[in-house]
C-alpha cells in the first residue's frame, strides 16, 4: 500500500502547520484564511474517510459532503465546548478539532489498511462496496462504532437545542466621581470631612437579589449600605458619603459588594487612595 494514499498523511501534517500559523499570526485576516480548510473542510474529510473507507467518489461529491460535515461537526463541538468548564476560546476549538481530525484520520488510516489490494486497484462497484463495509469482524464493529457515535452526537445536538443552556448570571458594581464620570475621586480630604461618590448596581442574575455594599479605609469598615434589593435587570444608583475617621497619606478607600447571604464580596473591591490632612 502506498504510503500516502489518500492524502492522509500530507493532510494530518497540514493540519499541524496550520495550527501553528493560527495560533501565532497576529493578523486576524491571516486567520480567518487559514482556518477556513481547518474547521470548514479538514474535519468532514476525515470523518467521511473513516465512515466510507472504500467508497469512490468524484471530487465535487467529496468537497461538498466534507463541507457538510464539516459545519455540522464543528457546530457540535461547540455546543459542547459550552457546556464545559473551558468554554469556547481559540485554544479550545484548536485542541479540540485536531483531536478530532487526528482520531478520524486514524480510524481511517486503519480500516483503509483492511481494505484487500486487489478491491483497492479496482473500480468500486456496489457489490465490493457493501463487502468493504461488512467483510470482516473489525470492520463491522468499526461500522457500528461510528455508527452508534453518530447517533449519540445527534442525541446530543438535539438535546443541547432542546434545553439551551442558562445565560451567563452576573452582577454589574461601578463607581463614579461626584461629577458621574469615572474621575474626579475624592482623594483629597480634611479629618472630618466627608467624601461623596456614585455607587452603581446592575442586577444581570437570574433572580431578584439583595445586595450590601461596605466601605474600608485601610481595612477599618467605616460604612455599610444596604440592604439593596434589585430585581433581576434592575439598576440602582445613588450617591453616597464617607467620612474618614483618620489622619495620614496614601490611605485605601476600597467598596466591597457582597450579596447579603453571603459572607465573601462578589469581586474584588473598588478602591483609590486618599490623603486625610489634619
Amino acid at each position: 500500500m502506498k504510503l500516502f494514499r489518500d492524502e492522509l498523511i500530507p493532510l494530518n501534517i497540514l493540519v499541524i502547520i496550520l495550527i501553528a500559523a493560527i495560533f501565532f499570526s497576529p493578523l486576524d485576516a491571516i486567520r480567518l484564511i487559514l482556518g477556513f480548510p481547518f474547521l470548514l473542510l479538514f474535519p468532514g474529510y476525515t470523518l467521511l474517510k473513516a465512515i466510507f473507507p472504500g467508497k469512490n467518489m468524484g471530487l465535487m461529491e467529496r468537497i461538498i459532503l466534507s463541507l457538510v460535515m464539516s459545519v455540522a461537526m464543528v457546530s457540535l463541538i461547540g455546543l459542547i465546548l459550552d457546556y464545559t468548564p473551558w468554554g469556547i476560546h481559540l485554544e479550545t476549538i484548536l485542541i479540540t478539532v485536531t483531536l478530532f481530525i487526528f482520531i478520524t484520520s486514524a480510524i481511517a488510516w486503519i480500516r483503509l489498511r483492511r481494505i484487500p489490494k486487489t478491491q483497492e486497484q479496482a473500480p468500486a462497484s456496489p457489490k465490493p462496496a457493501v463487502k468493504s463495509w461488512f467483510g470482516t469482524s473489525w470492520n463491522k464493529a468499526l461500522s457500528i462504532i461510528l455508527i452508534l457515535a453518530t447517533v449519540v452526537t445527534a442525541g446530543a445536538l438535539g438535546y443541547a437545542i432542546a434545553s439551551p443552556k442558562g445565560g451567563e448570571s452576573f452582577t454589574e458594581f461601578y463607581v463614579l466621581g461626584p461629577e458621574g464620570r469615572a474621575a474626579d475621586y475624592p482623594v483629597s480630604l480634611a479629618l472630618g470631612e466627608s467624601g461623596t461618590v456614585i455607587l452603581g448596581i446592575i442586577n444581570q442574575e437570574t433572580e431578584a437579589t439583595n445586595y450590601r455594599v461596605e466601605i474600608r479605609l485601610e481595612d477599618a469598615l467605616i460604612d455599610k449600605i444596604g440592604p439593596i434589593s434589585l430585581e433581576q435587570k434592575e439598576k440602582w444608583e445613588e450617591t453616597v458619603t464617607f467620612t474618614p475617621t483618620r489622619a495620614g497619606d496614601d490611605q485605601k478607600l476600597e467598596l466591597f459588594l457582597y450579596k447579603s447571604d453571603k459572607p465573601e464580596p462578589l469581586m474584588k473591591p473598588h478602591h483609590f487612595w486618599i490623603d486625610v490632612s489634619l
